[in-house]
């Protein structure tokens, strides 16, 4: 197998922290690929959004500067009686990625750059779910 792209670790990263998301109530994480059907109970999209590199240093042997963020949705069915209030959980999600968090892989460290965003939910009437948004917001230089 060939040695991971920078990009590929940062991903890898990420998602060795999100794969320890320990939360009250069990849940499935799904990527941002859309699938047609939705697993029941509370389901975690998680899409990753990179931004292009920038060189912050004249000497073109130094690494660039690579930042972008995660974008979680936190989802229910809606009227789902046992889903827990979604600001909250979505609150602890956003606690297992404080600001400065170092995620690590094949030799890169990625931080989280800044308190992630809550915000408000909303109902996403084409997948039929309550959508509460958590972004994460990371940088490295690699």
């Amino acid at each position: 197998m060939a040695t991971p792209t920078v990009e590929t670790k940062i991903w890898l990263a990420i998602k060795a922290r999100i794969d320890t998301l320990s939360l009250s109530q069990p849940h499935t994480t799904i990527d941002g690929d859309r699938p047609e059907t939705l697993p029941n109970g509370m389901v975690i999209e998680v899409m990753y959004r990179p931004n292009r590199p920038q060189r912050r240093y004249l000497d073109g042997g130094d690494p660039p500067f690579r930042q972008g963020f995660v974008q979680l949705g936190l989802m229910f069915r809606p009227g789902d009686t046992s889903r827990p209030h979604s600001q909250e959980m979505a609150g602890d999600i956003a606690g297992h990625f404080p600001a400065d968090l170092p995620m690590r892989y094949g030799g890169i460290t990625v931080k989280v750059s800044e308190a992630p965003e809550v915000g408000g939910g909303f109902l996403d009437d084409e997948r039929q779910r309550f959508v509460t948004p958590i972004t994460v917001r990371w940088k490295t230089e690699a």
